[in-house]
């Protein structure tokens, strides 16, 4: 009914706009690096969230405005405890905090650099969905989001290493603690290599078989694994560029992503409208593939340029090449060992042996990763 679409969608709109005050205090917990307190919160929220949607639905009202309803209330509880949070770690300077469009107007031009950025961003990773969907059949399209979903993935196992090392790079970089900060960058970037290239790296060699065993379908799997695995290349490269970017930001450095990104848009629109009636989808993945590659072949040497010069090798050789070289090299090796002939629970046993494998190899190949699990598990005097 009208009234109930209307009500519901009021409260969708309280619940975005309470997102974007917790964003603030969640984005406060982060520059304080207050991870632990800032993960209690949000787990506490989640479940109160999902726990207490299932017993509203199932006890009170099945209708959407009892569901919205309940979101809105946990929005409430959350931006609670954030700002709670937030206020009880705050460092006592004797001054009262407030709203201040002075310290807005400070960092407008900062700003509107990372507003730039991730609207490009945000852009160019939905670009080829929105020109597919008109160039593509629907089946054919269908997949290729199928696929893209599952090449997305991954870059979730880079966002709390991101959010771990911004607020550090920041403060390292405005002390001028420069043999730290070259520390914590590379460390960063080789931990992002391994949780992010061992798991690309095992989307590729071994996605077919994953998604047979998931999806049950093996004509499906067959059809979508080579987009898969060219798209998953593609974000990988994608996320290696994360901690180079927060460096950047961390600087106060937002023209060369922000000039790099519009360039992005220009070029990709007419590659799309060129390539996908003649390749089709694969041409599309192909096409994302390239325009990451470009990003650390060219936008990384510019950057080291400015910001850490010197470190540019470094950063291809050891924190990229040899954890990827190393997870790859396992990876191939264990693919002589057949194991599609096994039940499907032993199957998916041996997958995550061989992913557990592979990540291993890829850590102990990351020079700084490797020290950091040695003094782990060396005995304590």
């Amino acid at each position: 009914p009208e009234p109930v679409a209307v009500h519901s969608i009021l409260l969708m709109g309280g619940i975005v706009g309470l997102r974007l005050v917790e964003n603030v205090y969640r984005s406060a917990l982060i520059g304080l690096q207050q991870q632990v307190a800032l993960n209690v919160v949000l787990a506490f929220a989640a479940t109160l969230r999902g726990a207490g949607s299932w017993w509203v639905l199932a006890n009170v009202s099945a209708g959407a405005s009892a569901f919205f309803t309940w979101q809105l209330l946990v929005a409430c509880v959350s931006v609670a405890l954030f700002a709670w949070a937030v206020y009880r770690r705050l460092p006592s300077t004797g001054v009262r905090s407030g709203f201040s469009l002075e310290k807005l107007h400070a960092v407008k031009q900062f700003a509107g650099g990372v507003m730039l950025i991730t609207g490009m961003a945000l852009l160019l990773s939905n670009l080829d969905k929105v020109l597919l969907s008109r160039l593509l059949p629907l089946d054919v399209f269908g997949r290729y989001t199928f696929a893209a979903t599952i090449a997305q993935a991954p870059l979730g196992l880079v966002v709390p290493i991101v959010q771990a090392f911004y607020p550090r790079f920041t403060k390292y970089w405005t002390d001028g603690k420069s043999e730290t900060l070259v520390d914590a960058y590379h460390f960063s970037a080789q931990l992002v290599s391994v949780a992010l290239g061992s798991a690309a790296m095992f989307v590729v060699l071994y996605g077919r078989q994953a998604l047979r065993l998931w999806t049950g379908d093996m004509a499906l799997a067959d059809s979508v694994y080579v987009i898969t695995a060219v798209l998953t290349l593609g974000t990988m490269l994608n996320g290696m560029m994360t901690v180079p970017y927060y460096l950047q930001l961390s600087a106060g450095w937002t023209s060369l992503m922000a000039r790099a990104n519009v360039v992005a848009v220009v070029l990709m629109i007419p590659v799309l409208l060129v390539v996908v009636p003649r390749y089709g989808a694969t041409g599309a993945a192909w096409a994302w593939l390239a325009l990451n590659g470009a990003y650390v072949l060219l936008v990384v040497p510019l950057m080291h340029r400015k910001l850490l010069g010197g470190e540019r090798t470094r950063w291809y050789v050891f924190d990229v090449a040899m954890p990827l070289a190393a997870s790859l090299a396992v990876g191939g090796l264990l693919r002589q060992f057949d194991i599609s002939a096994y039940a499907a629970t032993l199957q998916w046993v041996g997958l995550l042996i061989i992913g557990g494998l592979m990540l291993a190899a890829s850590a102990l190949a990351a020079p700084l990763v490797r020290v950091r699990i040695e003094a782990l598990l060396r005995p304590r005097a």
